[in-house]
């Protein structure tokens, strides 16, 4: 019975937009949303894929280009206005987002940006699992 209510609260969770909280302290004093769907993530698939050339994109490359693409498109200020706009990438010299995700965000701030944003795409981290079926077997 637990479990049902528990996969309840997971498909409704997939119906609505997901904005997940993150705390980036290096950054700025109020918190920041990360947002993002499954629709945007697959055409953040496909450019992390394109290559000037006709050669396939080899797989180390594509991952760091897609890590940065998830943090640059999914990262919004507490006015849920995007982060990586125009104009920071004008002031940073780059139009390339692997150059300017590395020049404004730390590793640690973009391994919680990913943690929300697998979150928002449906993952759930076992720890906020087990506490939510805890929370329901009592």
């Amino acid at each position: 019975m637990a479990n049902q209510r528990l996969i309840d609260k997971l498909l409704k969770r997939q119906e609505e937009e997901t904005k997940i909280e993150v705390d980036l302290k290096g950054l700025a004093d109020t918190p920041f949303i990360v947002k993002l769907d499954k629709e945007t993530y697959k055409e953040l698939q496909k450019e992390a894929s394109e290559s000037k050339n006709e050669k396939e994109v080899p797989f180390l490359i594509y991952a760091e280009k897609l890590d940065a693409l998830v943090v640059a498109r999914s990262l919004h200020d507490h006015n849920e206005d995007p982060v990586f706009t125009g104009e920071l990438y004008e002031a940073l010299g780059t139009w390339d987002a692997v150059e300017a995700v590395k020049k404004v965000i730390t590793f640690a701030e973009e391994q919680a940006i990913h943690a929300a944003a697998k979150e928002c795409l449906g993952y759930v981290s076992s720890d906020k699992l087990k506490k939510e079926n805890d929370e329901l077997k009592n």
